[in-house]
């Protein structure tokens, strides 16, 4: 019996000991297959949306509710959109294009150690899908990003870089990763590092994560 009791003793630390790599492991390869499957989701509904226009979707001039208005209906998976599960730094628009106030996610930066409390990339529009993934939409002064948390607010990290990923439509109508050369933030040094402690750190590390193999096992 001693015998029996010593060898569960041992497993039972050892179990302790590797649970949280295979969870990582596991809710990293998860967020992997998210950003990957956001978008290509992305990706189609702005082909689709500029195949009906007969134009190529550019960044607005000034503020544009319209974009997510007229954005929602290329998604099979929208589901509705209230000030419960839509949530931004002030404010959100719903799905008919009506604004109401939020309360903002603790969403962190790359490093970690700061929160991300500026509204200037979520506020111009919120959308949450049946499978729980958050786009939140920057539509403002010839910028338009698309920023998503692929599992969803209420599922963690919510860590820039690690489930929440943006995404840009530039000036010359292209749709690309955060990071890409084209995109207003590609210094990885300053916006997607451990050793960075600027406000925006982890803006830039959607393009690493979609092409760097290696990128997600740092999470593991």
């Amino acid at each position: 019996m001693a015998e029996v009791l010593i060898t569960l003793g041992i497993i039972g630390v050892v179990a302790a000991m590797t649970l949280p790599t295979v969870i990582n492991n596991s809710k990293s390869k998860e967020n992997e297959a998210l950003l990957k499957k956001a978008y290509s989701t992305l990706s189609q509904a702005i082909t689709a949306m500029e195949y009906d226009m007969g134009t190529t979707i550019t960044p607005p001039s000034d503020n544009d509710y319209t974009f997510v208005a007229n954005f929602k209906n290329y998604f099979r998976l929208y589901a509705s959109c209230n000030s419960s599960n839509c949530i931004s730094s002030e404010s959100g628009v719903d799905e008919d294009g009506n604004s109401f106030w939020g309360k903002y996610p603790d969403y962190k930066t790359f490093d970690k150690n700061n929160v991300i409390t500026s509204n200037q990339f979520f506020d111009n529009g919120t959308m949450v899908f049946s499978d729980s993934m958050l786009l939140m939409i920057e539509a403002h002064q010839s910028r338009l990003y698309l920023t998503v948390d692929v599992n969803g607010v209420n599922h963690k990290p919510n860590v820039w870089g690690q489930d929440l990923f943006t995404f840009q439509i530039t000036k010359k109508g292209k749709f690309l990763p955060m990071g890409a050369e084209g995109t207003d933030y590609t210094d990885t040094n300053q916006y997607c590092s451990m050793k960075s402690s600027h406000k925006s750190n982890g803006i830039a590390c959607t393009y690493k994560a979609l092409t760097d193999p290696n990128y997600f096992k740092q999470f593991r």
